[in-house]
């Protein structure tokens, strides 16, 4: 920010500010004692104050000089601990956002296979979301609370799967098979498998195998009838 380069702030305390994660922070705290002290924070609070101008730095110092308090009180390694507790619950917020708004089978899988900590901590983010929802939110909260439970246990390609059934969002998927069928080369099949992973899924596969036995007993129907067809003008 234009704001920090024209600080004339002691080494200290412009080490700690420019830190740009909680490693380098800490390891800052812990080379610079005089941080946790009355001037420092006296420091950082009127620095606070003098950058109200500049968009995002006031807060972004305040978290800074709350950071520093944390540290006097209850020493830091806790504080530390706490910070990190809360920006990893911040993360998985953002993650769980990301999930309720994604709107087909396609983001749903890319969602849950850039935030793999969904099947742990997603559930209570999302119990605590459902208390202010409508009974149509807490529908959809419901529903997407069972796709991480069973995209946990049976993997995501199966919990996917599961979830278009009962919301009854099939017909991206029904729409790739029709496609992929209708292939006309090995190389334009081995593109849509290699951009629609759920074709190699097991729900897929089955679905298939019904078309399969569909189009056998199909064809043995009209096998028969053709014999008995032949038959009759003999």
């Amino acid at each position: 920010m234009p704001f920090f380069d024209q600080l004339a702030a002691p080494d200290a305390v412009r080490r700690f500010i420019e830190a740009e994660y909680l490693d380098a922070e800490k390891a800052v705290v812990e080379q610079y004692p005089v941080l946790l002290s009355d001037d420092a924070a006296a420091f950082l609070e009127k620095l606070a104050i003098a950058a109200k101008e500049t968009p995002g730095a006031q807060a972004f110092l305040s978290n800074k000089r709350r950071l520093l308090e944390r540290c006097r009180e209850v020493g830091i390694d806790a504080a530390f601990e706490e910070q990190e507790i809360a920006t990893s619950e911040d993360a998985l917020t953002d993650a769980v956002a990301e999930l309720i708004t994604a709107d087909s089978a396609d983001e749903l899988r890319q969602v849950l296979t850039e935030h793999p900590e969904l099947l742990d901590g997603g559930d209570a983010v999302l119990v605590r979301i459902s208390q202010d929802m409508s009974d149509y939110g807490a529908d959809r909260i419901d529903a997407l609370r069972t796709l991480l439970r069973r995209a946990k246990e049976n993997g995501v390609e199966a919990a996917l799967h599961d979830y278009q059934r009962v919301t009854g969002d099939m017909d991206d998927d029904t729409e790739v098979v029709g496609q992929f069928l209708s292939a006309a080369t090995p190389q334009e099949e081995a593109r849509m498998l290699e951009e629609h992973p759920a074709l190699r899924s097991r729900e897929v596969l089955r679905q298939l195998d019904a078309m399969i036995q569909a189009l056998d007993s199909t064809a043995a129907s009209l096998d028969k009838e053709s014999k008995e067809f032949a038959t009759r003008l003999k």
